[in-house]
């Protein structure tokens, strides 16, 4: 579990990180008029996709020393990066990296039972 978790949030921040870097180039063929407010979706979009990558890579350490709120905090991330990746298909589905967030979404619901069986406790 913890290595498949590594593995994911190690992608999901590069996955953040491209997002971010493309972003200059994505700008110049935005009207002059709405750069600023595309310049403020795609880096809030890119750091949306970056930042549970880098909490979850933050946290497995304490997730493995047993402890409970690094458990909720995981758990929160993977719903929240779930989220992110559904909508990201349903509003981008011609972009194939609203796919790739969709399958790394779907592959962290594979830890997802055990580490709610271990909130409980």
């Amino acid at each position: 579990m913890y290595k498949l978790l590594k593995i994911n949030a190690i992608a999901i921040v590069v996955l953040g990180c491209i997002h971010l870097a493309a972003t200059p180039f994505i700008m110049k063929g935005v009207n002059p008029e709405m750069r600023s407010v595309f310049l403020s979706m795609f880096t809030i979009a890119g750091m949306g996709t970056f930042l549970p990558g880098v909490a979850i890579l933050n946290q497995l350490q304490n997730l493995k020393a047993g402890n409970k709120q690094s458990r909720n905090l995981i758990v929160f991330c993977i719903v929240y990066f779930l989220i992110l990746a559904l909508i990201a298909v349903s509003t981008m589905y011609t972009n194939p990296f609203a796919y790739i967030a969709l399958l790394l979404g779907l592959i962290l619901l594979i830890p997802l039972p055990t580490l709610l069986k271990h909130q409980n406790k």
